[in-house]
């Protein structure tokens, strides 16, 4: 997130990786200018969150990510920026029927997968689709079980910027 962390990790940090940039509304120079100041020595990275394709849950199979284009969708996340993962599922044309958040890290239980389970069958929606992070502690508690068509939306985090500095500064810390 921006600035999460106290300028005593500043300090101390070597690399700082502005994610989802080609979202983010923030002066990402400005940013440097002022991260800078506080630790002359930073590395700065820029990147963009990819979504490479989805993965059928119960099936296990992967899907294209055109296979949600025109579908209706029900997301479902425990998430630190569930707009983001909203807006990147309507990117993919799905037409987004609800979002089930939770807070970030949030720890599911079997009451919620009954919840969940209930909605599932009474919504009527060609997928159910949720983060990559989520489907593991969702699986675990048997929402995979249910009916609807269950997927996750894998996702890569691509360098867009500062890849050389980084690799030379690799070079540097293992060359010692």
């Amino acid at each position: 997130g921006i600035l999460r962390e106290p300028e005593e990790s500043i300090r101390r940090a070597d690399i700082v990786v502005f994610t989802k940039t080609n979202k983010k509304l923030s002066d990402i120079p400005a940013l440097k200018d002022y991260l800078g100041k506080i630790n002359g020595r930073l590395i700065f990275l820029e990147a963009v969150h990819r979504p490479k394709r989805l993965y059928n849950i119960r099936e296990r199979t992967t899907l294209d990510l055109g296979s949600v284009k025109g579908k209706r969708a029900m997301l479902l996340s425990s998430i630190g920026d569930p707009d983001y993962f909203e807006e990147t599922v309507r990117d993919l044309g799905a037409r987004v029927l609800g979002h089930m958040r939770f807070s970030d890290h949030y720890d599911y239980k079997p009451s919620d997968i009954d919840d969940i389970i209930r909605r599932m069958e009474r919504e009527r929606y060609d997928f159910l689709i949720t983060t990559e992070k989520d489907s593991v502690k969702l699986v675990r508690l048997g929402l995979s079980l249910a009916r609807a068509r269950l997927a996750f939306l894998i996702v890569e985090m691509e360098l867009t910027s500062g890849r050389e500095a980084l690799i030379d500064r690799l070079h540097r810390l293992y060359s010692d």
